[in-house]
Parts: structure tokens; C-alpha cells; sequence
């Protein structure tokens, strides 16, 4: 090493572990220099990589002046660090500055200090760094962790670290969700103290043994300190924090879509409810029709044996009774096949107060479980909408209030069901019960589909939904010494026609049965065997009657020579069906096509709806009356004479 002081011994190996020192600065860029105080620091030495870091040429740096090249703020700290350095000879051991090139640029460097003595004064070794890059990437890490942690705690997800299950961080979120104080974090919460009892255990066994890296999902009920229970789904991930494995938790609140889920399945449940009731009526249609015309017939023929019998009058009241019976089975039965409609019916002129009937027969003994139930139906005018869509709007409404009710016994409060026309000449529903009351949050969730704690709220929100689409509207009242009144008001039919709703009436045989001369010819097409058979015995005594059990068959029949007055032809039927019947004899026997009537037992699809709502023909739903069918076969009787006259005058 040479210096601008002269020449001094030293022993061969320093200056060889000198000269390596050296090599291997210059190699890495590290900048040397030695500096002697005499008086004031003056540099005596400076290796190439030194000059290059200030931006000097090479010699440059041993001419300027030491403090001359920190940067102006750092130069007082320099100058009194250099004076403490003359007094005692010691120095820092590492110094970070801006110091200022030749070209005037700043750059950051880290000095390490080392003092010495040379010729007998004192000296200062110094190894510089540009520490320009590193200082870089320090103050990118840092407002790259500022930028994350602002991130973290602004975030509406729960995320929290633990050793365990004791916190160790957790963000605003958890704190607000968890009812927990940030100034009790540095107490060790044990989080399983916020876990239900029952999801605590699970909780600790998903995050036991779980490594670096490793990811575990957990869905578990919480127990905030404060509010109600709420359900979390969180994901549990080991990770590396201060050199110590943690599990860093990253949870959302899923309580509102696992209500949602809850809710959509029990509407499913309702969905299937619909399906089995429609293959339920479909079943008990059947035998049921068969059972009320075979007691009809019966009864007809009960008046040809004579009063004088002894059993006469005895068998008169059982078969009423039977027949009464049967006619309720049939109403209940009517009532299912409304939860059985998977699309609208077409709309027309409705009478509301038979709608009212309908809805109550379904859920009249769940209100009177509950409480007095009161009705009053007056006079209505129609109103023009869809049969099914109104039954369901009304059928929200009362199931609603019924399961708001609480099951205290009848008479424990009392709900008013009336109709009335209002100024306007609108329809006008009113439902009042004096025992609901509603707090201002389940007023403002009343037609949420999802604010309920359970499906009843879908009732309601179907229920505006419907009378919105027909133009109607529903309006709550809430009484200030409790109470609450639905009011539904529907616009009237009056512009379509429509007459005043009635009171709907049983039928009655209205019709006697046809004269000999007035034979009809008759085509009974139904796979059930019962109801064939059982027209067959009923008619076969007045008319002329052909039954089959299959479509094929009674296709055969309608395309062939064969002439009938009226078919009666069952709409759903295995492989041939009442449509592709209709369809067969519309393409090719076109004449007939209008004497065929559709007999339904309750279950429609799609395509039945549709062809139905396409075809004029008449069609009676099981189970159906002798006197129904007596009606069809005079109808039926006097086209054919009709069709007649022409030819016989000719004649």
C-alpha cells in the first residue's frame, strides 16, 4: 500500500494480507480509503472502487476533501464526529450517509469505521458501500408491508393469526364481528372461547399438526361477545411469522347464505310437496269417480224398487251419507291440485270470494288451532286474473299470518277474514289479526323473501309479486295498541263482462235421463279400468256404449266405420294419449273431432296445458256427477238431431 505520508516497515505477511484485502474490495465494488487526522482529516489513500463510487477519476479522491463531500445536512454531524475522533480516537463503527459525487449527483453509502495509527498519527479506515439500491428495495419492502397491513385492516373478512388457537394479530374486522376490544389482543384470547361448543372441537382438530404451507377449510358456528350466532367459513393456512409457525385464519360470515340455502330448500321441499300432491290427486281421482258415479247410479235405482221396502229408507240415508263423504274426499282432493299447478292458469273473470273458500279449506284448521278465526264474505265483483296465481297470493298471506299466530289454542286471539267492494268499485280483501305485532326491522323485512327466520316470508313476497302483475296492490296497517291488517285490493272485471261473484253451489242431477228413442252412441277411452267399466254399467241401460282401456284401441275405433254421438277420453294415458288421440282423429277424421270430451284427474304437464288452453273442446275433471254427464249426453243427443232435420224434411 502506498500512501502520500512516505514509506513505512511492515512485516511481509500484512502487506500480503493488506494487498488481499484490497483485491477482493476492488473485486466486490466496495470503495477504501484511509485517512489520516493531522490537525484535519485528509484523505492519504483511496482504492479505484472509492473514486468510482464518488465519481472521481482515478487519484481524484485523495485530493478533495473528506468532509467536503458529505452531503450538506450530514456535514455538521461528520465534522463533530471527526473532532471526537482527534480527542479520543474512536469512531462509529458504521456510518449510513449521503455523500455528494463529483458530477453533483447524491447517493447513499454505509461506511464501516475502523481507527489506527500512521507515522504516529491517528488514522481512520473506512470501507464504503452504495447502499443506494438496498436503501431501494428497504423502503419498497416497507411501504409494500404499509400498503398490506392498510389492506388487512381494512378489509371486511375476519383475519386473524394465532400459535394455535390463542391470538396473536387480528384485524378491525374480527374485532367488530366478535364484539372484542384491540386493547385485550395482547392478552391471548383463546379463540375457542368464541366457538360453539359443539364446532369447538372440530375448530382444534382441523389446526392441529398443521404445517407450513398447509391449508385446512372450516365451517363452524361462532359466539360473538356480542350479537347473536353467526356462522363462519374460514380457512386456516400455516405460515412462517417471526421465524415461528402461526395459522393465519382468513374467515368470512356466511350466516345470511346459509339462511338463504335454508330457505331455497325448503322451498324445494315445497316444490316436491307440489308433486306429490299432484300424484296423489291423480291417484285418488280415479277410484274416486268411480265411487261417486257407482253411488249416483245406485241411487237412481234405488227409485225403481219402491218406497214400500222395509229397507228403503235405511239404504237412502247410507248412500247419502256415502255420497257425502265421497264429495268431501273430492273437495280435499281439489285443494291439493292447487299446490300442484307448476305454471298459471290462464286469466279471466275470477270470483274472489270462491278463491277465499278454496285457500280456507286448506288452511282454515291451522288459523282456528291458533286462534278465532271470523269470516266474512260478502259480495264481491269479479276480477280479472289467473285462478292459480290468485289461490297462491291469498294462500301466502293466510299461511303467513297463521304461523305468526302462536299455537296458544283457538280463541287465544282473533283473525278477520272479509271482503267488501271499496268508492272505486274495487274488490277489497282484509285480513286483520290483533295479536300480531311487528317490531319497525320485521316491518321493513315484511316482503323480503330472505328477513324471515323461516319460509313464510316467501308467502308474502309471491304473494305482492302476484297482485303487482294483475294490478293489484296489498297495504299493511299496523294499530298503535297492536294489531296488524293486510288490505288487498284487486281493479273488477266489469270492463270484460264479468257478473258478480257467487257463492259456489254443489251439483245437482238437473238432467233426467234421455227418453229410449234418445239413445246416444258412446266411446269411453280411460286406462283405469274402474271408470270404463263403471260408465259402461251406468249408461249401457239408455245408450249405446263402447269402453276401452287403452288410447290405441279407441283410436282404432274413432278412425273406423264406427259412428258415436260423444267420447269420452281420458287426457293422460300410458304410450297413446288423450292429445296424440285428438291430434290423430283432427288429422285425419276432422268431422269428429268436436265430439270428443276430455275427462282429467289432476295432473298436467306442460304440453297438456298448452294443448288444453289450444283446443275448444269441453272437458270435465274427476271426479265428476252423473248429472255432468247426463248433461254431455243430451247435448250430445240433440246435435245429432239437429244434424238430422236437414235430411228429414228433404225426404
Amino acid at each position: 500500500m502506498t500512501t502520500n505520508g512516505g514509506d513505512s516497515e511492515t512485516d511481509a505477511q500484512a502487506d500480503w494480507l493488506s494487498r488481499a484485502i484490497l483485491e477482493a474490495a476492488d473485486a466486490t465494488g466496495i470503495g477504501v480509503t484511509l485517512t489520516v487526522a493531522d490537525g484535519a482529516l485528509k484523505n492519504v489513500y483511496a482504492n479505484p472502487a472509492a473514486d468510482a463510487l464518488f465519481g472521481y477519476p482515478p487519484g481524484g479522491l485523495v485530493k478533495a476533501d473528506p468532509l467536503a463531500i458529505v452531503d450538506s445536512m450530514d456535514r455538521q454531524r461528520f465534522t463533530e464526529l471527526s473532532e471526537q475522533f482527534m480527542l479520543t480516537g474512536s469512531f462509529p463503527p458504521t456510518v449510513e450517509t449521503t455523500v455528494t459525487q463529483a458530477s453533483g449527483r447524491s447517493t447513499q453509502v454505509e461506511v464501516g469505521l475502523g481507527g489506527t495509527t500512521m507515522e504516529g498519527r491517528m488514522a481512520v479506515v473506512a470501507f464504503i458501500a452504495d447502499a443506494t439500491q438496498r436503501n431501494g428495495a428497504l423502503e419498497s419492502l416497507r411501504r409494500s408491508e404499509a400498503r398490506f397491513r392498510s389492506v388487512v385492516e381494512t378489509i371486511p373478512e375476519a383475519i386473524f393469526i394465532t400459535d394455535g388457537t390463542r391470538l396473536v394479530y387480528a384485524n378491525p374486522a374480527f374485532c367488530t364481528a366478535f364484539g372484542v376490544e384491540r386493547s385485550h389482543l395482547d392478552d391471548g384470547l383463546d379463540v375457542l372461547d368464541l366457538v360453539h361448543p359443539d364446532d369447538a372441537r372440530k375448530l382444534a382438530e382441523a389446526v392441529r399438526g398443521l404445517s407450513l404451507g398447509g391449508v385446512a377449510h372450516i365451517e363452524c358456528r361462532m359466539q360473538p361477545r356480542a350479537g347473536t350466532e353467526m356462522t363462519l367459513e374460514a380457512s386456516a393456512i400455516g405460515v412462517d411469522l417471526d421465524h415461528r409457525l402461526r395459522v393465519l385464519f382468513l374467515g368470512q360470515d356466511v350466516t345470511e347464505r346459509k339462511k338463504l340455502e335454508s330457505k331455497l330448500l325448503q322451498a324445494d321441499r315445497l316444490g316436491v310437496l307440489g308433486s306429490l300432491a299432484a300424484g296423489m290427486a291423480h291417484s285418488i281421482n280415479n277410484p274416486l269417480s268411480y265411487t261417486l258415479l257407482n253411488l249416483e247410479h245406485v241411487a237412481r235405482r234405488m227409485r225403481d224398487i219402491g218406497t214400500e221396502h222395509d229397507y228403503y229408507s235405511e239404504a237412502r240415508v247410507r248412500l247419502a251419507e256415502a255420497h257425502d263423504g265421497a264429495e268431501r274426499i273430492a273437495k280435499i282432493v281439489r285443494q291439493m291440485r292447487i299446490l300442484s299447478r307448476s305454471r298459471p292458469s290462464e286469466p279471466g273473470p275470477i270470483d274472489l270470494r270462491a278463491v277465499l273458500e278454496s285457500v280456507l279449506a286448506m288452511v282454515g284448521n291451522e288459523i282456528r288451532y291458533r286462534g278465532q278465526l271470523v269470516t266474512r264474505l260478502d259480495l264481491t265483483p269479479r276480477v280479472w286474473a289467473s285462478e292459480g296465481e290468485l289461490e297462491q297470493a291469498f294462500l301466502g298471506l293466510l299461511l303467513y299470518v297463521a304461523r305468526s299466530a302462536s299455537e296458544k289454542g283457538p280463541g287465544a286471539r282473533e283473525i278477520r277474514l272479509s271482503t267488501s267492494v271499496d268508492d272505486e268499485g274495487n274488490g277489497v280483501v282484509t285480513v286483520s289479526d290483533d295479536g300480531l305485532v311487528l317490531d319497525e326491522p320485521e316491518r321493513r323485512r315484511l316482503f323480503d323473501p330472505f328477513g324471515g327466520s323461516d319460509a313464510t316470508g316467501f308467502g308474502l313476497a309471491v304473494c305482492q309479486s302476484i297482485l303487482k302483475s294483475v294490478e293489484g296492490r296489498i297495504d299493511v296497517e299496523y294499530h298503535p295498541d297492536g294489531g296488524t291488517v293486510f288490505r288487498v285490493t284487486l281493479p273488477p272485471a266489469s270492463a270484460k263482462g264479468a257478473p258478480e261473484s257467487r257463492r259456489r253451489e254443489p251439483a245437482r242431477a238437473t238432467v233426467a235421463p234421455p227418453p229410449m228413442r234418445d239413445r246416444a252412441r258412446v266411446l269411453v277411452i280411460d286406462d283405469d279400468p274402474g271408470v270404463a267399466s263403471t260408465l259402461r254399467a251406468m249408461l249401457e241401460a239408455h245408450h249405446e256404449i263402447r269402453s276401452v282401456t287403452h288410447g290405441r284401441e279407441g283410436l282404432r275405433l274413432l278412425l273406423g266405420p264406427e259412428d258415436f254421438d260423444i267420447v269420452f277420453c281420458d287426457l293422460i294415458m300410458p304410450e297413446v294419449s288423450g292429445i296424440d288421440v285428438f291430434c290423430a282423429v283432427e288429422l285425419n277424421r276432422p268431422d269428429r273431432v268436436d265430439r270428443i270430451v276430455f275427462m282429467t284427474g289432476g295432473v298436467f304437464t306442460a304440453e297438456a296445458e298448452k294443448f288444453l288452453a289450444r283446443v275448444p273442446n269441453p272437458r270435465v275433471e274427476k271426479p265428476f256427477s252423473l248429472a255432468r254427464v247426463d248433461q254431455l249426453l243430451a247435448q250430445a243427443v240433440e246435435k245429432r238431431a239437429r244434424a238430422a232435420t236437414p235430411d228429414d224434411a228433404t225426404a
